[in-house]
């Protein structure tokens, strides 16, 4: 029988977060918490000492991205064969598991899926992403959906990944340290051949920022109030992954670009700080054409202390 682990990547996580993982620990074989926090609470050790269940730090070294490569590490080489990665306000359903394993059992050996997303600030399900050389498109998934739908991207919280598409795709990129790291790691696998599906009969709830939605001149405008700091990751690695993908994909490039006009407009209208998140917009647009990557605590740490201060 295959089994199943999963990666749950905290960060100064709560009570009630760390009682909801210990929860889900049990629908797992295996489990592994990477704490990305700066500084570790000594008692989550203790709290997260349970019979299938590995507690390592990573003090956030690489980001989401290093946290996701060291959990993955750790249950392949545990004999792991699918791989579930979660946030730690990730809300699993009991019956999360077995939906995901069902649809896997139908699906190409070497494949990621992921849930129907239902987005909890705007009250509505995701679309399914589908991107080709010319053509970027956002299709409602149907309510009445049961089977597989290929999709472009999946958000990383409740995807599942098989040992085959993580052999064959490889350590997710740690110098895009936490915005896109799962979108780039789709692009990746499509292009060597590992399928990537929604599976519509496993729903997760999930909250990007405190994202709302208004109306300006009749055009639909969505912030999402991020701080400065996700700011500069979100516009350095959208541009550095469309410049990289724009041979294969024009039309993603052209996307991100109207994603970042997107992302300038909603800052200017409706969100605090606008000085500080527009220069952060605006270095992330330099770096991601310069390709100056990874973690900006280390390529420019007084720019870094500014954003967060």
């Amino acid at each position: 029988m295959l089994k199943s682990g999963a990666i749950f990547v905290t960060f100064r996580p709560t009570d009630e977060q760390v009682a909801a993982i210990a929860a889900t620990a049990r629908l797992f074989d295996a489990v592994i918490v990477v704490d990305n926090s700066p500084a570790t609470d000594a008692t989550l050790h203790h709290r997260f000492s349970l019979p299938n269940v590995q507690f390592l730090e990573n003090a956030n070294r690489g980001g989401i991205a290093g946290a996701f490569n060291r959990g993955v590490e750790a249950l392949l080489a545990g004999g792991i064969d699918r791989v579930y990665f979660f946030d730690q306000d990730s809300a699993v359903p009991s019956d999360y598991r077995q939906l995901m394993d069902e649809a896997l059992d139908s699906a190409p050996e070497a494949c990621m899926i992921g849930p129907k997303i239902y987005d909890i600030n705007l009250r509505a399900f995701s679309p399914r992403y589908l991107v080709s050389r010319w053509t970027y498109r956002a299709d409602p998934i149907p309510e009445s959906a049961t089977a597989l739908i290929p999709c472009s991207f999946l958000i990383s919280s409740g995807s599942v990944a098989t040992r085959a598409a993580l052999t064959a795709c490889g350590p997710f990129r740690e110098d895009y340290f936490i915005d896109d790291v799962d979108t780039e790691y789709c692009l990746r696998a499509a292009l060597l051949g590992v399928g990537v599906f929604i599976n519509p009969r496993a729903v997760l709830n999930h909250a990007i920022g405190e994202r709302e939605e208004h109306r300006f001149l009749g055009v639909r405008i969505r912030p999402s109030h991020h701080g400065a700091l996700r700011r500069y990751y979100r516009c350095r690695n959208g541009i550095s992954l469309s410049l990289r993908h724009a041979r294969h994909s024009p039309a993603f490039l052209i996307h991100n670009q109207k994603r970042l006009a997107h992302e300038i407009i909603g800052v200017l209208l409706y969100e605090q700080r606008k000085c500080k998140k527009l220069t952060a917009i605006g270095v992330g647009i330099i770096h991601g054409i310069v390709s100056r990557l990874g973690d900006l605590r280390e390529i420019a740490p007084r720019f870094h202390q500014w954003l967060v201060g």
